[in-house]
């Protein structure tokens, strides 16, 4: 194959690899294939421990150069633990506990942070269904684990707009990973 030709190709197969769907006829009946969609797996498809009825995430990020000994407790709205134990919060890192928030549901988010009791936090999945572009979207939840000024312990939550993601600022793992007990 000549340089041109192989130029050519080359350039014909990258402009169509961004494509998602893909015609062929098929040689027997002359007729088009139905079409082969690829789908982006991260947005579409569940990842294997979601269920129907819990699909928010709950990151604990520690925004601190310490590490810290967290207790953690998020009830539901009948004072049912979905998560409970101890982690480690690595210093400027997090943990994710996959898969505890049911749409459309209160839970109280409590915390001990090296024997601190701080104030309890209120995460809210709320519907999406208002949201043209993301009717099924997220309302993951974000705790933030900062020091003020006089290095008292303050903590803070933010959850995903739908269609507006809000991700921690330093990499999270699995909560698992970080148990204690």
């Amino acid at each position: 194959m000549n340089r041109r030709r192989f130029l050519s190709f080359s350039a014909l197969s990258l402009s169509l690899s961004g494509c998602t769907e893909i015609s062929t006829i098929d040689s027997e009946t002359d007729s088009p294939a139905p079409p082969q969609t690829t789908i982006n797996s991260e947005t579409a498809t569940p990842r294997p421990s979601q269920t129907p009825e819990r699909v928010h995430d709950l990151s604990l990020v520690n925004y601190t150069p310490t590490t810290e000994i967290a207790t953690v407790r998020v009830l539901d709205g009948n004072g049912n633990a979905v998560v409970a134990g101890r982690y480690e919060l690595p210093a400027e890192r997090g943990i994710e506990f996959e898969d505890v928030g049911a749409r459309e549901t209160e839970y109280t988010v409590e915390l001990t942070i090296n024997g601190t009791e701080l104030i309890p936090l209120t995460w809210f999945t709320a519907s999406c269904e208002s949201v043209d572009q993301a009717p099924r979207g997220s309302r993951n939840g974000y705790v933030r684990l900062r020091r003020d000024a006089s290095d008292r312990l303050q903590v803070t939550l933010a959850v995903d707009g739908c269609d507006e993601l809000i991700a921690p600022e330093y990499p999270t793992g699995p909560a698992g990973a970080f148990r204690l007990e």
